[in-house]
């Protein structure tokens, strides 16, 4: 009866033999991203399960149609497939079943292709010209109609949907006959979302004449790992940075970036609070450098700053960097009550702090000031009464410029009794500067895990709080581009916590990622979580070239 069964789905689809998809090797996974699961396939009136199942076995990519609860649906089982395919694509059987069950795509993850009756994540996106089929490869166009720009989609095969996307451009041919590059301004890798590689269309395509193109081509470069080794990180306290602690004060590094023609080298601050004039580079030459860009924010207490230096630098290059910072020590200062007349300055300390405003905004105080020093503390504000209880703002917006800053905060009503001139304001405010200097830079910026030759540098396992997330905990390292976020692991002993986002970007010879999880972790089970992620120790590159006609752009 077995023997019987088996000939019967023989007949049915055209084959001699039955086999599952075999393991990829080096060469046939360049055979197969260069031309796809090839089959052929006589469904002579059979039910799309049955259809499923077949190329399932045949190519190893798993397909499912369900309803919007991720359940099969029944149209899987009543329509039934008369087409016969004789050595066609995989993805062009897998468009013809879609036109059949008129269903949307809705993901690939973990070996599966997924589509579905009604798909949420498609609701702001318009067709917008046909799919083309690349080999191993979907192309899908659409239209952003809340952004108001094109986006092109790179499925996969399920199979080899771990594959990393390592560039993407583009050739534009307008209706007039020019011709023009495209380089993405954005995601010049391309996001992963539901599965499928996403690249926007953003740019200069104002002008009518190109708000369509005549086609578009895409030249994407792909890697897809043949075989993997495993890569486990030591316990963070090996191989993460210590903290730098001067008196009261402590630096925790955060990691550097060797981006194009810049290097970034990212801080946290406890206990102070440095401004862009008061810190100074040693580069591995022994001569101080002004910080060509400087950004500052504040978290939980904490400044967060990030220095940027004209020039891409090596990792033996920022390990003989320094840094020297002039900082100040702060006192909780009371500038008066906040009574009319405004505009006069205040001697807080070192600084001058002059109030411009103090109004009622419907369900809140607004309060204006300005400080002639960029250090001093306007975070921690408070407001006070005659009492001596204690207001904190709701709100503030602030920005420095020149040495400079202006700040607006924001008090509820609510919490305000009687007139606001009853009370006082408090700023922490600079009232003496002391100087640190910190050599060697990149020694204490990260440490090594290695497998093979792949390297994993572990930057910062840091405690965050914000209003999307809460209590995270921030964890930032150095991996190989052909490493899948996806895959990467956090190990508390052997539970794999789960995150809650994450966010990556190549920077040419690696990417640097952030994972986010949720809570706040204490200082000893910090130090011995661990990474896991698997590195391809042999790969495949391909690049995929497809021709997308009338596209609109604009």
């Amino acid at each position: 009866m077995l023997r019987l069964n088996i000939l019967t789905l023989a007949l049915v689809f055209g084959l001699s033999s039955l086999c599952f998809a075999q393991k990829l090797t080096t060469k046939t996974a360049t055979k197969l991203l260069k031309e796809g699961s090839v089959v052929s396939v006589n469904a002579n009136g059979q039910p799309i399960t049955k259809l499923l199942n077949y190329l399932e076995k045949k190519t190893g990519n798993k397909v499912k149609f369900t309803d919007k609860f991720g359940r099969p649906h029944a149209k899987t089982s009543s329509i039934k497939v008369n087409t016969v395919f004789k050595k066609k694509n995989f993805w062009t059987i897998i468009q013809h079943l879609q036109e059949l069950t008129e269903f949307d795509f809705d993901s690939i993850n973990n070996g599966e292709l997924k589509y579905t009756e009604e798909s949420f994540h498609n609701q702001n996106q318009l067709p917008n010209g046909d799919s083309v089929v690349a080999g191993a490869f979907l192309i899908t166009p659409d239209f952003d109609k809340f952004h108001k720009y094109a986006n092109i989609k790179l499925r996969p095969e399920p199979r080899i949907q771990n594959g990393i996307v390592l560039g993407f451009k583009g050739v534009i041919e307008f209706k007039d006959g020019s011709k023009e590059d495209f380089e993405p301004k954005f995601f010049s890798n391309g996001f992963k979302r539901f599965g499928e590689v996403v690249f926007s269309l953003q740019g200069d395509f104002d002008s009518p004449s190109k708000h369509v193109a005549k086609s578009f081509e895409a030249i994407i470069d792909y890697e897809f790992p043949v075989k993997l080794e495993t890569l486990t990180t030591p316990g963070f306290k090996e191989v993460i940075p210590q903290d730098i602690k001067k008196g009261a004060v402590t630096i925790t590094p955060l990691g550097f970036n060797d981006a194009k023609k810049m290097t970034e080298l990212k801080f946290r601050l406890h206990g102070s609070k440095v401004s862009r004039e008061n810190i100074k580079v040693i580069d591995d030459k022994k001569k101080e450098v002004t910080p060509y860009h400087f950004n500052s924010s504040n978290f939980s207490g904490n400044q967060e700053f990030t220095i940027v230096l004209k020039g891409k630098k090596t990792q033996k290059q920022v390990d003989k960097m320094g840094l020297k910072m002039d900082l100040p020590k702060f006192k909780e200062i009371d500038l008066g009550k906040l009574k009319k007349p405004f505009g006069k300055p205040i001697q807080a300390g070192l600084a001058k702090v002059t109030i411009s405003q103090a109004e009622k905004k419907n369900a809140y105080y607004e309060i204006k000031l300005e400080s002639d020093r960029s250090d001093v503390d306007f975070d921690k504000a408070v407001l006070v009464s005659a009492s001596g209880d204690e207001i904190e703002k709701s709100g503030m917006f602030s920005f420095s410029r020149k040495g400079k800053t202006q700040a607006t905060m924001q008090f509820q009503t609510d919490k305000v009794k009687g007139n606001i001139s009853n009370y006082s304001l408090k700023l922490n405010c600079p009232t003496s500067i002391f100087s640190v200097e910190i050599k060697d830079i990149g020694l204490k910026m990260a440490k090594t895990a290695k497998a093979g030759k792949h390297e994993v540098k572990v930057m910062a396992a840091i405690n965050a709080n914000d209003e999307f997330n809460g209590d995270h905990l921030k964890i930032r390292f150095h991996a190989p581009t052909s490493v899948n976020v996806n895959d990467v692991k956090l190990l508390k002993g052997n539970e794999e916590l789960k995150n809650i986002g994450w966010s990556s970007s190549n920077l040419e010879e690696y990417q640097v990622i952030e994972l986010q999880f949720k809570g706040k972790f204490s200082q000893s089970v910090i130090d011995k979580l661990r990474l896991q992620m698997p590195i391809p120790s042999e790969t495949v590159k391909h690049q995929i070239r497809a021709k997308l006609k009338n596209l609109k752009l604009k």
